[in-house]
């Protein structure tokens, strides 16, 4: 029986950096046919509460548009 890969897990978001670091991760470990690890991508949705602060609740409806058209766009 052979032996599980062993998992490696990268967060991203939609921040540039967390791209970079994936790229990264990719680059370094995943460009061979048969990488010796398995690939697991967490992606970090900022709930709505987190981001209204200040603006009351009439952003709500505003802001949910805005992080579903920013999903779109993740991997």
């Amino acid at each position: 029986m052979a032996a599980e890969k062993p998992v490696m897990v990268v967060g991203v978001d939609d921040s540039e950096c967390s791209y970079y670091a994936l790229q990264w991760v990719i680059g370094h470990f995943f460009t061979v046919p048969n990488p010796a690890f398995k690939l697991v991508l967490v992606h970090a949705k900022p709930t709505v509460s987190s981001v209204i602060g200040l603006g009351g609740p009439g952003q709500v409806p505003r802001t949910q548009r805005r992080l579903g058209n920013a999903s779109m766009y993740s991997l």
